[in-house]
């Protein structure tokens, strides 16, 4: 069986990534393998670069994805993957619609349908509420982003104008079976205080594991900290360490309006991301 953990980000993906890899000697005991990524990849615990090549053209990661499915030749061996990529892949371009996503996702799943056609397969999607997962994923993306912006407002509508046609966890849900039938869904709401990895092993089919030393990974930081960071970044100024009471007043006030916008745009329907 071949196990395909495909996220989705912002479910506690890096945290049970971190503690598969941790523990890849006692899943081995199990009959278990995380497969190992190619020597060159720098990110040894996910293989968030290794299926990169499923949804680009170009050749270097095509090549190194194939590389990367070469080592999970034994049909009768227990194998996972853990890539939290394959659950919002393809990214949105400039005037693509939902239905644009759609067809892109077909035809990477039709690769990797082709590319695992000896296995067995099932795939594991951690999914959770809608709004709360775009604005987790939202504090994410102020985290990375080294892009100008003239405001959060202006990089929240331009975030979901991109992500709210991907972050329908139906439709992922339902995209994935048409290629694989076994899909298993992890309620991330339900197992986020310390028994989502409890949750994911019996997933996969493997209860009896007990992985060790399992601690919460990619902790979101508050507004305050993503404000002071997108103020940086836009123009050059380094924030003061905020009063307290302030700081909590601009967390609480960024929360409300963020949630409420996401709201708003989750109950719309759907616009060209642009």
């Amino acid at each position: 069986m071949l196990y395909i953990h495909i996220g989705a980000q912002k479910t506690g993906s890096t945290t049970i990534q971190k503690a598969l890899y941790d523990n890849r000697a006692q899943l081995r005991k199990n009959g278990l393998t995380y497969v190992d990524v190619l020597p060159e990849d720098t990110n040894k615990v996910s293989h968030y670069n290794s299926v990169r090549g499923f949804f680009s053209a170009a050749q270097d990661e095509v090549g190194h994805t194939e590389r990367f499915v070469a080592q999970i030749k034994d049909p009768r061996q227990d194998y996972l993957i853990s890539a939290e990529n394959l659950s919002n892949w393809p990214a949105m371009r400039n005037g693509q619609a939902a239905d644009d996503y759609v067809a892109l996702k077909r035809q990477c799943l039709t690769r990797i349908r082709a590319a695992f056609s000896g296995h067995e397969v099932t795939v594991v999607l951690c999914i959770r509420n809608r709004c709360d997962y775009l604005k987790s994923l939202f504090k994410q993306h102020l985290k990375v982003n080294i892009q100008m912006s003239r405001s959060l407002d202006h990089s929240l509508h331009q975030f979901l104008n991109r992500e709210l046609v991907r972050s329908d966890f139906a439709q992922e849900s339902a995209l994935w079976r048409e290629f694989f039938p076994r899909v298993r869904e992890i309620d991330f709401d339900a197992h986020r205080r310390g028994t989502l990895v409890a949750a994911f092993l019996e997933a996969i089919d493997h209860p009896e594991i007990d992985l060790a030393d399992v601690v919460d990974q990619n902790i979101s930081p508050d507004w305050t900290s993503l404000e002071a960071q997108r103020v940086l970044i836009s123009t050059g100024a380094k924030q003061g360490e905020p009063d307290p009471a302030k700081r909590a007043r601009f967390n609480e006030m960024v929360e409300t309006y963020v949630s409420n916008i996401i709201r708003s745009r989750c109950s719309q329907p759907r616009v060209k991301a642009d």
